[in-house]
C-alpha cells in the first residue's frame, strides 16, 4: 500500500508519464498510469505498438505516441 501512495505522490509532482508496454491490466506500469488518468495526477503518454494495453490507455485518455524515444 505504501508504494502505491509513494507512486501517486510521484506522479503528482511529475510534468508527466510515459508508458512503455504496459500489460493490460497487470502490473505497475498499467496501475501508475490508471492512477494518473483517473486521479488526473499529470499527463500519460502511451507507446502506441498496438497491445491492448496501450490501446486501453488511450481508450481512458493517455495520448499515443509514434516512438518511446
Amino acid at each position: 500500500m505504501g508504494a502505491m501512495r509513494r507512486n501517486a505522490l510521484i506522479a503528482s509532482m511529475s510534468v508527466g508519464m510515459v508508458a512503455i508496454e504496459p500489460r493490460l491490466r497487470e502490473g505497475g506500469t498499467w496501475h501508475g498510469a490508471v492512477q494518473a488518468l483517473r486521479r488526473r495526477l499529470c499527463p500519460v503518454a502511451v507507446w502506441d505498438n498496438g497491445t491492448p494495453g496501450a490501446r486501453a490507455l488511450a481508450g481512458l485518455g493517455a495520448t499515443l505516441v509514434a516512438s518511446p524515444d
